[in-house]
């Protein structure tokens, strides 16, 4: 019995150590989830030179605004745990289009009409975070 008493103290000790270590390091819910309100700054990867989507992304409330638009366009936000799904709906003159980005290195897929460039597919954009601006 001794033997064994002897033998389990050093992993017992190893054991309280790492816990005592990495007592300090707690990973919260909040550490997970991502920013309540982002703005996205999100420019075509292709040739063709266009302007960049500003996008005003809310989790808190599962919305996406595209702000540099003539009229602002609204629509739905899914957080996912690498992806942000934007599905903005048909108004006059636009049809439906939804878009994939993401979070972590900040590539963006359309899909929609009008998206499909020359039989390419889905256009890929890169999309940056900025400070959200107030709108002026």
């Amino acid at each position: 019995m001794t033997t064994i008493k002897i033998l389990l103290r050093p992993s017992l000790v190893s054991v309280l150590v790492a816990t005592t270590a990495l007592g300090g390091c707690k990973l919260s819910a909040l550490d997970l989830t991502p920013p309540r309100v982002i703005q996205l700054s999100c420019s075509s990867t292709s040739a063709t030179p266009q302007a960049p989507m500003v996008l005003i992304l809310d989790s808190g409330q599962a919305s996406v605004v595209w702000v540099n638009r003539p009229s602002a366009r609204a629509g739905k936000l899914e957080v996912e745990a690498n992806l942000y799904r934007l599905d903005f709906p048909s108004i006059a003159g636009a049809g439906r289009l939804q878009a994939v980005i993401n979070r972590y290195d900040g590539r963006m897929a359309l899909s929609g009409p009008g998206t499909d460039v020359a039989g390419a597919g889905q256009p890929q954009m890169s999309c940056e975070v900025q400070p959200v601006q107030p709108k002026v």
